[in-house]
């Protein structure tokens, strides 16, 4: 059982900003404890769109069992897919604060790292900051890179399923964003609005890293340090999930760029800085 006083991570951030490898460390620390599920949308499935997010949980349990006859699954990880899936359709707090605990052992860290969380409501956002001694991590990466990743990374399921050309899928994904076309990726960049509720949690229970500066020793230490617990040597040279190459013309990245000015603008006034990796692009020209 979790002792008293545990800590309950929650990671925000957008894809391609960094938190798979942020779990993938967390994960490996033996003071911390992470779900079987790299990201578990306790919180945005019970306040959204529920009946989606178990519809998946089926479609993935399926999968699973067809490996399980192929023998290249263990039954344990249905077990751990119908836990989460009774998580989800209690859906209280106090369900949620259970699985972690009864989960975490003596760990002093209890870490859900799900991006989409950044999507929260302030109400929400609160409603975590209350379940005791509560930490945020928020990872942001430069607008137009995120950006770019996430639509190669969309374009890529596009392509498995269609065969088109991955190149002009992206540059037609891209082209969906900029026109405002793309409601889900255009949520993902907005940094404004959540750093808008960011701001009204105790600064205390927050950091916030660029993904341009995460893989070094002092933001490691910084995020141990924030987290009560030892600093763990990093594997620095291991991406995960990195994203198919493709180049992002120039005309675009300019386009981009004039697109996510706002967010660039706002990381400013809440950080008081940005890292010379966005500076170009916050410039636009």
């Amino acid at each position: 059982m979790q002792r008293d006083g545990g800590i309950f991570l929650f990671g925000l951030g957008a894809p391609k900003a960094g938190t798979s490898w942020l779990h993938g460390y967390l994960a490996a620390h033996p003071d911390v404890y992470v779900p079987p599920m790299k990201e578990l949308h306790f919180f945005n499935s019970v306040d959204g769109n529920l009946a989606g997010r178990l519809s998946k949980l089926d479609e993935k349990r399926a999968k699973i069992e067809d490996r399980i006859e192929r023998g290249v699954e263990l039954p344990t990880k249905l077990d751990e897919l119908q836990d989460v899936r009774s998580l989800l359709e209690d859906g209280s707090d106090a369900a949620y604060r259970t699985y972690m605990t009864e989960r975490a052992d003596a760990r002093a860290v209890m870490a859900d790292i799900t991006p989409a969380y950044g999507l929260l409501s302030l109400e929400r956002l609160l409603e975590m900051q209350a379940m005791g001694k509560s930490r945020f991590i928020y990872l942001m990466r430069d607008p137009v890179a995120r950006l770019w990743s996430n639509v190669r990374m969309n374009a890529v399921r596009i392509v498995k399923k269609s065969g088109d050309d991955l190149s002009a899928t992206c540059n037609a994904l891209l082209q969906k964003v900029l026109g405002g076309k793309s409601p889900a990726l255009q949520a993902r960049c907005d940094y404004a609005s959540t750093l808008k509720n960011i701001a009204n949690i105790d600064p205390k229970r927050v950091l916030i890293a660029f993904y341009e500066e995460l893989f070094t020793n002092e933001t490691v230490t910084r995020i141990c340090d924030f987290l009560e617990i030892a600093m763990m040597p990093a594997k620095f040279g291991q991406r995960v999930n990195e994203g198919l190459a493709v180049t992002m013309s120039e005309a675009d990245r300019v386009s981009a760029a004039q697109y996510l000015k706002p967010q660039y603008a706002a990381v400013q006034a809440h950080m008081g800085r940005l890292p010379n990796a966005w500076k170009q692009n916050a410039g636009v020209a």
